[in-house]
């Protein structure tokens, strides 16, 4: 035998424990089956806490994963997957952030009925409010103007259907439709979140790109390979690009402070202090045959980065069937209480003007 090669992570031990306890006590709050929590570092893609925890029902409190779902586990994300057609359609120029949108009470595609969360008639949002709203109609609205092609490549060029490049053992890059496989329904299921599957890092690393000026950063998990005398190797970052145009990006960030107003669907991620950025999420879970969904069974999403106006730290939490259903009701808080005590930990300076 030989000594073998050690490693040293980026997780930060402190942080982590705060964000397992966290995700732990809303799992046991809401009895969900499981819970997703990442925090990184918004302009080095460092993974400063990976939390994955499964419900024990016979303690009746949340217990370590069998495995790093993080990366392994995909999902059809909801309302989360809107940033890829609002930043595909301000880039270009498609709409802006008060371009009015007329929406209907539904609209019915190829014999299927698409409708948003709570009933109303006829109205006309901002763009700015049908994503600080979460509208699905108004949503599907801009992304017909964006055309599938187009709505395709900014699937992809935001990192989805490939290696998140962690290499970890069993990561999923995802199950993306592809564009020739498309059919008249795509075009209104794919920008609310219904047809792709991709994992908890994907949608966070879409979410750091959003934070980092429309640059997408590469996470990292691993800092160093440690050799067996004991001699640390650094290991070097890899090569960041850009997906999104820096005004465009911009637009969107000022867009997602919305998501987190008083008027938005997530006032719960707000941070006393400090601004917040960021997207809601509720998805439904499909059957194991894939033979329609889960009745009364989803997934709630909230990722976001602080402080918007200068992001520096950026997190995704995920909770799978929660007794609260809605992402800015479970997945919010949880951000939230995260969120701040990082801050704090990296010294992070509050907002100029304050917080949401």
């Amino acid at each position: 035998a030989r000594p073998g090669s050690g490693i040293e992570l980026t997780i930060d031990q402190p942080l982590q424990y705060v964000t397992e306890q966290a995700l732990g006590a809303e799992i046991a709050k809401t009895n969900a089956k499981s819970g997703i929590a990442i925090v990184m570092d918004v302009h080095t893609g460092d993974i400063l806490a990976m939390a994955n925890l499964v419900d024990d029902p016979t303690t009746n409190t949340a217990a370590q994963a069998p495995s790093n779902l993080a990366v392994t586990q995909v999902y059809e994300p909801g309302s989360v997957f809107k940033l890829v057609t609002f930043s595909a359609a301000l880039q270009d120029g498609i709409v802006t952030p008060t371009t009015p949108i007329t929406i209907p009470p539904s609209e019915v595609i190829d014999g299927w009925t698409y409708h948003d969360a709570e009933s109303h008639p006829t109205e006309t949002l901002t763009a700015t409010q049908v994503l600080a709203q979460s509208s699905n109609l108004g949503t599907i609205k801009i992304a017909q103007r964006l055309g599938a092609k187009r709505l395709a490549a900014q699937v992809a060029k935001l990192g989805f259907g490939k290696p998140t490049g962690l290499r970890f053992p069993g990561a999923s890059p995802g199950l993306v439709l592809p564009l020739s496989q498309w059919n008249p329904t795509t075009i209104a299921s794919t920008p609310i979140g219904q047809v792709d599957a991709v994992s908890a890092q994907q949608l966070l690393d879409m979410f750091n790109a959003v934070a980092d000026g429309g640059v997408f950063v590469p996470p990292r998990l691993v800092r160093a390979v440690v050799e067996p005398g004991g001699t640390a190797q650094q290991l070097p970052h890899a090569a960041t690009h850009r997906v999104i145009a820096a005004s465009a990006d911009a637009e969107l960030t000022k867009m997602m402070e919305q998501v987190v107003s008083p008027t938005g669907t997530a006032p719960e991620a707000g941070i006393p202090g400090y601004t917040v950025a960021g997207k809601t999420g509720t998805s439904n879970i499909p059957r194991k045959n894939h033979l329609g969904y889960i009745p009364g069974a989803f997934y709630a999403t909230f990722a976001g980065f602080a402080p918007a106006e200068n992001p520096q730290l950026s997190a995704l939490v995920m909770l799978k069937q929660p007794s609260t259903i809605y992402g800015g009701s479970t997945a919010a808080p949880v951000f939230s209480q995260i969120m701040r005590y990082a801050l704090h930990r990296y010294g992070v300076a509050p907002s100029p003007g304050g917080g949401n």
